[in-house]
């Protein structure tokens, strides 16, 4: 009959159903006919009311199936997911129906992921698209078990799983083989579309055709140095491949042709730029340091399949405006302040909109640049909504007018010189929603040197002391926590709080302004979080490069903070540790004849004292607003006296 389909069940949860066509045809080569369509839609339509499916996602990987789940959607009205794997147009055997048909499925599609930056910058013109690289199996692949596989191959051996066909450099094989008659090569994998005619006459080679792939740790086992043998070529150049991690999973050391998609792990694996580079890269590999094992595998822990499926999971449930617990996704608001960073400001909203939380609008407040990077956003980025402040408005002027103009029930505030890893926001709205309370969090703040993988830390798990107003930060694995600021660079905001307390202070213009925020939110009762599994990275004042216009500032903003936001009772335990600071600066002005940071801290106390009044109007105007205030000191680790707001 033209409805009947076949069900198999995999495992618990997951069921296979084989609908039925009036006739055979293969879709990577045939176009579905008329009849065709008609009697698979026909077994669609009689396993949908025998299951009573309300809700579902069409899940494609493949662009030949775009005609039927454009019929179907017609016909359900559910969503459509384009799992974008590869760059189709690079294998052989596929024509130009399918570069057509991929198209048209991008144009349909309602999310459209991606597994390489390539493919996100070509395929991602979709307006709801998102970057997921491939990921490893870590528990599969991190133990690796001892066998006798092996045992008659000589030492040392240079290995390599999966597919062997046209992009597979066999000349680089031979070249190997040829010049290192002492390795043992082995090339484990199926050869269809290969010519393996010369390499498999060697004697060093040893090709040992397709294992299941439960078998692969026990061949690993005796891989001394990992392989990614492949041609450059468009279709490699869009590729981000699985045994990547299932190598680094082991801690084996891997030697790479120049794959783009690889280039930014530069530190966790070796790349050659021809074939007598990956000849001494090898030779390298097998004499590295053995520390680098761990820096592996730990890499590999932290990108697992789960930790994809948990992203993609995210965005696919809110297509339909729902959470995983079916609660709606608020909606997040970015708010960009730029000035001149046309250096940054591209990787920068690339990092936002490759962001798997789905729900965001992007707003760049442009504060009178004049490097030509508003209009760079404009055209090359036109989902963002820029505003031009007309003038330099420091950060919290420009921030405010971003605030003002956002639709959000939460306000991410990000640095134009930042850049956020994928689930950066996902991580925060996840901890934002721990309780109502929270005002605002922020993760994990690493400096920028251009690599994702060095992650030395520049803010993580702040404090605030009670008594010098300076800012505390501890360096270590700290866990989720309250703490007592954030990092305005890379931080997330509840607008209804935003809404209480008000707006970032103004008379600040450059630092010290989200901490006199945070200060704020704690004198209102609300909690401030901070979750390492939140990640970002921050180049750090790029925009500023005269240091002692950024110390002058912070020198300032230091003292109106603690004149604004201390209990009364610590405000002259500031003066005097200022003060005496301020005397050691005059000692040693003294001393070397450099009266450089002597000057700046008179020159913010004179510019102190100049605007005490608007200072404590500010102080009074603010604490007016917060009913049932608390001490902001006493909230602060290190002191316990009586509070005296």
């Amino acid at each position: 009959m033209a409805d009947e389909y076949r069900i198999r069940e995999i495992e618990p949860g997951v069921l296979e159903i084989r609908l039925s066509a009036s006739t055979p045809f293969n879709v990577y080569r045939d176009t579905m006919n008329a009849g065709q369509m008609d009697s698979v839609l026909a077994s669609f339509r009689r396993m949908n009311i025998d299951f009573n499916v309300e809700k579902a996602v069409y899940f494609v990987e493949f662009p030949g199936w775009q005609p039927l789940v454009s019929r179907l959607k017609e016909t359900y009205g559910w969503k459509i997911v384009f799992d974008c794997l590869d760059e189709y147009s690079g294998f052989s055997n596929i024509g130009d129906r399918i570069a057509m048909a991929e198209k048209a499925l991008i144009e349909k599609s309602d999310l459209v992921v991606t597994t390489s930056s390539y493919l996100f910058k070509k395929k991602g013109n979709n307006k709801n698209s998102m970057l997921s690289p491939n990921a490893g199996d870590y528990d599969h692949f991190s133990e690796l078990p001892p066998n006798d596989l092996l045992k008659n191959i000589t030492r040392p051996v240079i290995g390599y799983y999966g597919a062997i066909s046209d992009w597979f450099d066999c000349e680089l094989i031979e070249y190997l083989a040829t010049m290192r008659k002492d390795w043992s090569i082995v090339l484990i994998g199926g050869t269809y579309g290969a010519d393996v005619s010369r390499i498999e006459r060697l004697g060093n080679v040893h090709l040992l055709g397709e294992k299941p792939y439960g078998e692969l740790p026990a061949y690993l086992y005796w891989f001394d140095v990992c392989l990614i043998p492949f041609k450059l070529s468009p279709l490699i150049e869009a590729t981000h491949p699985v045994k990547f991690y299932e190598y680094l999973a082991s801690g084996k050391s891997v030697v790479t042709t120049r794959i783009p998609e690889l280039l930014p792990y530069a530190d966790l694996c070796y790349i050659a730029e021809d074939r007598a580079d990956f000849l001494s890269k090898v030779e390298a590999a097998l004499n590295e340091r053995p520390e680098l094992k761990s820096k592996r595998k730990d890499f590999a822990k932290g990108n697992t399949w789960d930790d994809r499926y948990l992203s993609l999971a995210v965005r696919i449930e809110s297509l339909y405006g729902q959470g995983i617990n079916d609660k709606p996704l608020p909606l997040v608001s970015v708010v960009i302040v730029n000035w001149n960073g046309m250096k940054y400001i591209g990787d920068c909203l690339d990092s936002i909109l490759h962001q798997t939380y789905s729900r965001i609008e992007i707003i760049v407040v442009d504060n009178a640049s004049s490097d030509g990077s508003p209009e760079l956003i404009r055209k090359k980025y036109p989902m963002v909504k820029v505003i031009d402040s007309g003038s330099n408005r420091g950060f919290a002027g420009g921030t405010n007018l971003g605030i003002r103009a956002a639709m959000g029930e939460l306000i991410a505030l990000f640095n134009q010189d930042a850049i956020a890893e994928e689930r950066w926001l996902e991580k925060l709205v996840e901890c934002m929603e721990v309780s109502d309370d929270v005002a605002g969090v922020a993760g994990k703040i690493y400096y920028w040197t251009g690599k994702r993988s060095d992650k030395k830390i520049f803010c993580s798990w702040p404090k605030i002391d009670p008594v010098s107003a300076y800012a505390i930060n501890f360096y270590g694995n700290e866990p989720m926590a309250d703490v007592d600021y954030l990092p305005g660079c890379a931080m997330l905001l509840r607008k209804c709080a935003i809404d209480k307390i008000g707006l970032l202070d103004e008379g600040y213009f450059l630092y010290f302004e989200e901490t006199d925020w945070c200060a704020r939110a704690i004198r209102a009762g609300y909690r401030l979080m901070y979750t390492p599994d939140a990640e970002a990275w921050h180049v750090v004042s790029a925009s500023i490069s005269n240091s002692n216009v950024k110390l002058a500032y912070i020198m300032r903003n230091r003292i109106r903070f603690a004149l604004k936001n201390f209990d009364k009772r610590y405000i002259p335990g500031f003066v005097w540790a200022f003060s005496r600071e301020t005397v050691k600066a005059m000692t040693r002005g003294l001393n070397t004849g450099e009266y450089g940071e002597l000057k700046l801290r008179l020159r913010a106390i004179g510019w102190n004292v100049l605007h005490l009044p608007g200072t404590l109007r500010a102080r009074h105007r603010y604490l007016s607003m917060i009913q049932d205030r608390r001490s902001y000191n006493r909230s602060l680790p290190l002191k316990d006296l009586k509070a005296d707001t």
